[in-house]
């Protein structure tokens, strides 16, 4: 539960803090948010955010990245309040103010967790290997059930419902096949509800300071290294977890081709694509703030994807690539 209220929270602190200031009534040279937090503070910590998830993630951190990085993609989708260009619309009118966060929370977080909820009573077994009770089975279902009312009830009252459904539907499908083949879905929401603010405060930052001034600050320098710090004390956490190398001895025996048309390899590949596709689809925006995060998220899904894919070659299982536990059959992939 931690896991989901924590980054909401951290999105929700500075406005709080903000609001705070406001009551206070303090001077402009006395407050401390206009002091210390800037638009470079800002775009660092909306971006920092996505990432520290990312690379603690239990499922690894090159998916946890991935996932963030194609999450930074779809906030790129619409009308753009930066410098108004419209951006993968499509030509349809219903795509100018971007994907709905509704419809996109309720496909790919709510709807999933809310069947394994239910799916979980039914089955009489939780993440833990004991039997649980008839009470305890009657409120996973009806928990879950609840949650998935909840979610479809949301989407449908959205003004453009067919459009909201539309979007609900797809983000179903890519939050089922994340949560079968154990990619993380909380990234990639952070990355999309995180990516407007990114961008907004970025272009604030770089047209105040330059790209000189803005690296240079103490703050996002700090949250930088913290980033690096957390990725590199999860994959020691990964790394020690990995077995001797008997299968990834076996892995080199197999054929490349083998290897890659293999089932799980289905979310590298989507993702392989969709990055691809963001990347060609900036490649017709001329201002840097139109095409700077779709073009650099875009890469960055394409990369990390095929990583993911090469890892899978070499090693069917790549244990380095997961939190080190217990036999994870049948239990409920991470969120």
């Amino acid at each position: 539960m931690l896991y989901l209220v924590v980054p909401f929270s951290l999105i929700l602190l500075p406005n709080l803090s903000a609001v705070a200031s406001l009551t206070f009534a303090l001077p402009v040279d006395r407050n401390p948010v206009l002091v210390f937090f800037g638009a470079p503070e800002v775009a660092a910590y909306y971006l920092s955010i996505p990432l520290f998830f990312a690379v603690l993630n239990p499922s690894g951190i090159v998916r946890g990245l991935a996932a963030a990085s194609l999450g930074f993609a779809f906030a790129s989708v619409g009308f753009s309040g930066t410098t108004g260009d419209v951006r993968y619309i499509f030509g349809q009118s219903a795509l100018w103010e971007g994907l709905p966060v509704g419809p996109v929370f309720s496909g790919l977080l709510q709807i999933p967790i809310g069947a394994a909820l239910a799916y979980a009573g039914y089955r009489d077994k939780w993440h833990i290997p004991v039997r649980v009770t008839a009470i305890r089975r009657a409120s996973l279902i009806l928990a879950g059930s609840a949650l998935i009312v909840w979610a479809v009830a949301e989407t449908l009252l959205y003004e453009n419902m067919g459009f909201a459904v539309a979007v609900a539907l797809a983000f179903l499908c890519i939050g089922l096949l994340m949560q079968r083949y154990r990619w993380p879905r909380l990234p990639l929401l952070l990355g999309f509800i995180c990516g407007p603010l990114v961008e907004k405060f970025l272009h604030i930052a770089i047209s105040t300071y330059g790209l000189p001034g803005l690296v240079q600050r103490p703050i996002p320098l700090g949250l930088a290294v913290m980033v690096l710090a957390l990725a590199v004390l999860s994959y020691r956490l990964h790394k020690s977890g990995t077995p001797s190398g008997e299968v990834g001895t076996a892995a080199l025996r197999q054929p490349v081709l083998t290897a890659l048309l293999q089932r799980r390899n289905i979310v590298p590949a989507l993702g392989l694509a969709a990055g691809v596709a963001f990347w060609w689809g900036s490649l017709g925006f001329e201002d840097l703030f139109s095409w700077f995060l779709p073009r650099v998220a875009g890469l960055a899904v394409a990369a990390l994807c095929l990583l993911e894919l090469a890892i899978r070659v070499r090693n069917p299982e790549p244990q380095w690539n997961a939190w080190p536990a217990h036999d994870v059959r049948g239990t409920e992939p991470p969120v």
